[in-house]
């Protein structure tokens, strides 16, 4: 039987995997039809009220369950560093986040101009690496202080949270709903998030394998599908 931390990843997993799965249903639907409530798409409000959601529900079974991450004693207690600081130190890092954010869609517009790969490859591809980039490293500072359910947690929480992005954009986007004016393309993306989230959920709930030259089946798997998709989103672009 799955553990109550395992029980959370597979819980964060599923609610990454609905999320998205509603975003690539609307982008769908919206090659049919504009799907608009004035200006927004008739999907926004309900991201938002999935999001809010699955938070609360997140919150609920972590309040019931007790889930306590426990970090490994390696000598990084942070103790010495005050509530006061750690605040201040993550809004300076925030708002470098912000800044960079704003900066890098000027220069992917510009990638794909030049280069002719199209929005949607470079979006996908470069913009998609360079902004999980902090995730990247958050995962890596949790590896090292044993604190592995954080790096799940992060990542699927990340993938949640991305897809209320595209409502507060559509919000936004006072020209109509914003899935009716993307390419259709971005529909293939969705759908190998959606197959790669379907295998993660199958790597927390399986056996643990011992791995091989370092490796295991999901990781394999994930890595196969991505370069593929990947190839294709390029042809396509």
């Amino acid at each position: 039987l799955l553990g109550a931390a395992a029980r959370g990843q597979v819980l964060t997993a599923g609610a990454s995997l609905f999320m998205v799965a509603l975003a690539a249903s609307s982008l769908s639907l919206s090659a049919w039809s504009p799907m608009g409530i004035g200006w927004i798409g008739i999907y926004t409000p309900l991201m938002i009220f999935s999001y809010a959601a699955m938070v609360v529900m997140l919150y609920k079974f972590e309040k019931k369950e007790r889930v306590d991450i426990l970090i490994a004693d390696s000598g990084m207690a942070y103790g010495d560093i005050s509530l006061r600081r750690a605040w201040v130190i993550f809004g300076i890092s925030a708002v470098f986040i912000i800044a960079g954010g704003i900066w890098l869609a000027f220069i992917g517009k510009e990638i794909a101009e030049v280069t002719g790969w199209g929005q949607s490859f470079v979006g996908s591809l470069f913009l998609a690496f360079t902004t999980t980039l902090p995730e990247v490293t958050v995962g890596l500072a949790a590896l090292r202080i044993g604190a592995v359910d954080i790096i799940v947690g992060d990542t699927f929480g990340s993938n949640l949270f991305n897809m209320l992005v595209i409502a507060i954009d559509d919000l936004f986007y006072t020209k109509g709903p914003v899935l009716a004016a993307v390419s259709p393309n971005h529909i293939y993306p969705a759908l190998v998030v959606m197959l790669l989230t379907g295998i993660s959920i199958g790597a927390l709930v399986s056996p643990p394998l011992k791995k091989r030259a370092g490796l295991n089946w999901y990781i394999v798997t994930v890595i196969a599908i991505f370069m593929a998709i990947t190839y294709v989103n390029f042809n396509l672009g």
